[in-house]
Order: structure tokens, then C-alpha cells, then sequence
């Protein structure tokens, strides 16, 4: 049988109207305070959006200013293998927007074409030194980048810098699909070191954890080839 409540049960507050209550006057106890963190909400907002389209612009103008000369600076390189190769106006766009995605991917690609004609290294490792690019929140710009870079110092003899490039993209877990290729390079570093057993090491990896890439039909070579190399001569 349910219990008849008495008239001073039922004018008494609930546990609600008690909660509410107390809420009430904490709310009306620090209004500053809540309308301080309200403020500094919509101005954060309002701070990360701007951030954005501000970014957005300065990407567009760096794009801008850098095609034409890198356009020219492409087409010289490529059609013209007798003629000079002048990248002075290049560099100089290059390091007004040198902190710029659009900066490391223009640099990325008149790397490769520095890289079809011959003695062009230091060409190549002036340009990379001309962007200041970071780890970029897009991953693809990242990934190119570092293993840009890489090739460049490898191309200039600077080994164990080259190697931290690669390293750079295998710790990092975001630039995963780079990871067979950085791979690749690392196990060609090490052969040219006369490391046979650490180019296995990279190479094995490439098999084991991509099974599926382009690049493991390449590390099955790779690993056939450090075989070989390791094998003794007939004539010894």
C-alpha cells in the first residue's frame, strides 16, 4: 500500500527543486565568470576560423607567385639540356612563401626535374634549404617533403641526414603509406654503407608489413640481390 504524504511532505521541496535551486545561486555567485568563459569561447571560435581562412589565402598567394617561375624553371630544365640552369628567381620566390605547403611541393617538383640532369645536387639541396616546412598538418605535403629531402641529402653525400629523413617518416604513424618507400631507401642507405644485414633488415620489413605494395615486389628483388652480394665468390 503506497504512503499518503501529509500536507508538510507535500509543501516541502523536492530533491529537484533543491538542486535547481542551489544551482541558481551559484549561477547568479559567478556570472562574471560564465560570461568571461563564454566570451573566450566565441573568440577562440572565432580566433580558429579566421586562423583557417587566413591560411587558405596565404596558400593561394604563395601558389600564385610561385607557378610562373617554377612553370619556366621546369620547362628550361626539361627541353633545354645544354642551356644554364638559373634558379636564382625561383629561390627567391620560393623563400618569401617558404613556410607554405604550396612552397614544398612546387620544391618537390622542380627537385625531380633538377634530378634528370646531371650534377645538379647542390642545385637540388639550395632549393630544399629554401623551405622551412615543418610537419604539415596535411600529411601528403609531409610525406613528399621528407622523403624529398631524403633523396637530396643522399644525392650530396650527407648520409646519416638522409637516413633521419626516412626514419621521420617511418616513426611518424600519419604518413603510414610513405612507409614502404622510406623503407626502400633506408635498406639502399645501409647497402651503400656496406650494411648488408641492416639493408635486409629494412628490406624483410617492407615484406612483412606491406605485403600488398607496389614496393614489396621491389624488396623481393632487393632482398635476392643482398643474398647475392652475401654469397662468397667461386673463386675464393
Amino acid at each position: 500500500m503506497s504512503k499518503t504524504l501529509t500536507k508538510k511532505e507535500l509543501r516541502a521541496p523536492d530533491s529537484f527543486q533543491e538542486i535547481a535551486g542551489r544551482m541558481a545561486k551559484w549561477t547568479e555567485a559567478n556570472i562574471t565568470v560564465l560570461v568571461g568563459l563564454a566570451i573566450a569561447i566565441i573568440f577562440i571560435s572565432m580566433a580558429w576560423i579566421g586562423y583557417g581562412y587566413y591560411t587558405k589565402y596565404q596558400e593561394g598567394k604563395a601558389e600564385a607567385a610561385l607557378f610562373p617561375a617554377q612553370d619556366q624553371l621546369i620547362k628550361t630544365i626539361l627541353t633545354n639540356k645544354d642551356a644554364p640552369i638559373q634558379i636564382k628567381d625561383y629561390v627567391d620566390v620560393l623563400k618569401d612563401h617558404s613556410h607554405q605547403n604550396a612552397a614544398a611541393l612546387s620544391a618537390v617538383q622542380v627537385i625531380g626535374a633538377l634530378a634528370t640532369r646531371e650534377n645538379t645536387e647542390s642545385l637540388q639541396k639550395e632549393i630544399l634549404t629554401s623551405v622551412s616546412l615543418g610537419f604539415s598538418q596535411n600529411t601528403l605535403t609531409t610525406g613528399f617533403w621528407k622523403l624529398t629531402e631524403g633523396q637530396v641529402l643522399a644525392r650530396n653525400g650527407e648520409l646519416a641526414s638522409a637516413k633521419q629523413a626516412y626514419k621521420d617518416v617511418i616513426q611518424n604513424s600519419k604518413l603510414k603509406e610513405f612507409h614502404p618507400k622510406a623503407l626502400l631507401e633506408l635498406g639502399a642507405l645501409s647497402e651503400k654503407e656496406g650494411d648488408l644485414e641492416g639493408a635486409r633488415d629494412f628490406y624483410s620489413r617492407v615484406v612483412r608489413e606491406f605485403p600488398d605494395s607496389e614496393a614489396r615486389k621491389m624488396a623481393d628483388k632487393l632482398l635476392i640481390h643482398i643474398d647475392l652480394l652475401g654469397e662468397p665468390s667461386s673463386g675464393s
